[in-house]
């Protein structure tokens, strides 16, 4: 480049292969563009976008709606008329507010399963410390009743009437005592005779 010329396509090209753009013939530089002034207070047009189109809403997949067998994967397609589409959208709702009422049923039996089983988890409670009283209770009967029969194995009456079997006769349960009254000091008789 000299000066303020700009290198023509063949003078690149000789430098590029070794060669000198003087070796070659000059050529003739295009003229230069004029430059187009534009006014200062008018600025280029800007061309407006057309305003984008909204996102197409996902349709609601719904028995009510007709399907077209031509269609590619059998999408619904929505009918022509306008009250046909506003009766697909209400049995849409319809069924969808039968089935948040059916959820909310299932939910209230739930609860009311919880609460029937912490009352009875509260009741079976209460009736195993019943059971645990009760069982104390007839242990500790069970303990008075032994120590009573153990006494009573070593007295003169105890059984006497089943154990008892005579020497003499072979006469069984037939058996009486002597006892004196410790109040006023008159003796008697106690025990089973046979019949006469």
């Amino acid at each position: 480049m000299t000066g303020n010329n700009v290198l023509t396509q063949a003078e690149i090209d000789a430098m590029l292969s070794g060669g000198s753009a003087a070796d070659e013939s000059p050529v003739e530089p295009p003229p230069p563009v004029p430059a187009v002034q534009l006014p200062a207070t008018a600025a280029p047009p800007v061309e407006e976008a057309p305003p984008a189109a909204p996102a197409p809403m996902p349709v609601p997949v719904s028995p009510s709606l007709p399907v077209d067998p031509d269609a590619p994967g059998d999408k619904p397609r929505w009918p022509e008329d306008p009250a046909a589409i506003f009766d697909a959208l209400v049995a849409t709702v319809t069924g969808m507010a039968h089935r948040l009422g059916n959820a909310e049923q299932t939910l209230e039996q739930f609860d009311r399963l919880q609460m029937d089983a912490s009352e009875s988890r509260i009741a079976v409670a209460d009736m195993k410390q019943g059971f645990e009283d009760l069982e104390q209770q007839i242990k500790s009967l069970t303990g008075q009743m032994q120590n009573t029969l153990e006494g009573l194995k070593g007295t003169f009456g105890y059984r006497a009437k089943q154990t008892f079997t005579c020497d003499s006769c072979r006469a069984s349960g037939k058996v009486a005592t002597r006892i004196k009254c410790t109040h006023c000091g008159k003796e008697n008789w106690w025990g089973w005779w046979p019949p006469k």
